[in-house]
């Protein structure tokens, strides 16, 4: 297992314990500041995001990345574009579309591809993706 997957799947133990066993603060959030505020995301970015992905050997990246990963692993895995919508409360699917047009073009290109190399008796051709 990848060590991104490991950390996320490790978070996802973590937080499903906290939440039954009512670990959470009176406002229901799980992590707070000194003087029981949620801290600001710069913050978490600064202090807490960039320790782990240092020690996991990533990039350093932002929360965003996050939301943008999660589209194209979507849009990657055929969810239509009206759910990846609605997953990122976006007005419309054409936003989402115009954001992330990037992966359903890419997703378009293999599905070209692999309809090629059905009807091309000759069997698939390898293809360079940019």
């Amino acid at each position: 297992m990848r060590p991104s997957f490991q950390c996320l799947s490790h978070w996802w133990t973590c937080l499903r314990t906290t939440e039954l066993n009512g670990s959470q603060t009176p406002d229901g959030f799980l992590f707070v500041t000194r003087n029981g505020r949620p801290p600001s995301s710069n913050k978490v970015v600064e202090y807490h995001l960039w320790a782990l992905l240092d020690a996991l050997g990533i990039p350093r990246c932002g929360l965003h990345a996050f939301r943008h990963g999660h589209t194209a692993l979507l849009l990657e895995t055929g969810t239509t574009p009206k759910v990846a919508q609605r997953q990122l409360r976006h007005a419309d699917a054409r936003a989402t579309l115009q954001i992330y047009g990037h992966v359903v073009g890419d997703a378009h290109r293999e599905a070209v591809n692999k309809v090629a190399s059905v009807l091309d008796l000759s069997g698939p051709k390898p293809v360079a993706v940019n």
